[in-house]
């Protein structure tokens, strides 16, 4: 999203706060379907704002139209990185420690190179090949506990509505109440009302409630996913 806010530039902060929001509803779009269908009516809300002719054209080239146009949640599997950036991260351990942030000529870069996959070869680390919850996320799970922002809306063995539903013993129902934000002049954007661990952006928790069922959402605990 750097690149975004850099095109983005000089124009009011009302209406690019605006325009990253309708990024985002595109990068968590559910299906190709779904995404089709945002994307025109972001198209067309973004045509009748003068300011934003230069900006309208960079996205469909590049965002749209571009090699690397496939950024949207519904290519990725469930409980795997949506963006980039893993591969930022791992870049940025290649140029601190091996590369140091300077031109090599590729005989040496290439040493460097098999120098960093010997030492990545042997670290302790697991390979992962199944979705973690993230620390944050941990935090922000038992912050919302606390505070009673997040219910428990399964069926209960007793009710009706368990006898009809058949219900899966893998899957819950859990409603969330989002969090509260608060504006500070100081910072000149709001903020969660969460430990600092727990916080997320404002777009980012917009999902968390964008779309939820009256019955809340479903979660596969087995599979670790969210619907």
């Amino acid at each position: 999203m750097a690149k975004v806010h850099e095109k983005l530039k000089g124009i009011p902060d009302s209406l690019c706060e605006r325009v990253v929001a309708d990024i985002y509803d595109l990068h968590f779009a559910s299906s190709k379907e779904v995404y089709d269908e945002q994307m025109k009516i972001v198209l067309e809300k973004w045509s009748r704002e003068g300011q934003l002719v230069g900006f309208r054209s960079y996205f469909n080239n590049i965002w749209m139209k571009s090699e690397f146009w496939r950024w949207q949640c519904f290519h990725t599997p469930s409980g795997d990185a949506t963006t980039n950036n893993p591969v930022e991260q791992f870049n940025r351990l290649i140029m601190c420690d091996y590369t140091l942030r300077t031109k090599h000529k590729i005989g040496t870069l290439l040493q460097l190179l098999a120098n960093c996959c010997g030492h990545q070869s042997v670290t302790p680390r697991t390979f992962k090949d199944q979705p973690d919850a993230s620390q944050q996320l941990k935090a922000r799970v038992k912050d919302f506990h606390q505070r009673d922002l997040l219910q428990d809306m399964t069926p209960k063995r007793t009710s009706i509505e368990f006898l009809l539903v058949s219900p899966n013993p893998d899957v819950v129902r859990v409603l969330s109440r989002g969090c509260h934000r608060v504006y500070l002049p100081e910072l000149g954007r709001s903020r969660e009302v969460a430990p600092v661990s727990a916080q997320m952006g404002s777009n980012y928790a917009r999902m968390e409630t964008k779309g939820q069922p009256e019955g809340g959402w479903s979660v596969d605990v087995t599979a670790m996913s969210c619907g």
